[in-house]
């Protein structure tokens, strides 16, 4: 997610979201994806908030300059695959 944005989901530009749901749509097939398209978006950002969530409780320091300070190794790559 973009740094701008990444507090809120509903934030997330369109053009952004728009490339998620045809990475999802071309891994995956639905029987109706104009139909469908609300529900996954919906679950998506739902995923999204999860894995920030998780990812504050596991890092966070006492107070923000520590936490910008974490180490990167701490975090695995992304090789931008899903």
């Amino acid at each position: 997610m973009e740094n701008t944005s990444d507090s809120d989901w509903r934030m997330v530009n369109t053009h952004t979201k728009r490339k998620a749901w045809d990475v999802i749509q071309s891994k995956f097939w639905f029987d109706d994806p104009t139909m469908r398209k609300g529900y996954v978006m919906s679950a998506l950002g739902s995923r999204c908030k999860d894995v920030k969530l998780r990812l504050w409780k596991e890092h966070k320091r006492n107070d923000l300059l520590q936490t910008l300070r974490i180490d990167p190794k701490m975090f695995p790559k992304n090789n931008g695959s899903i």
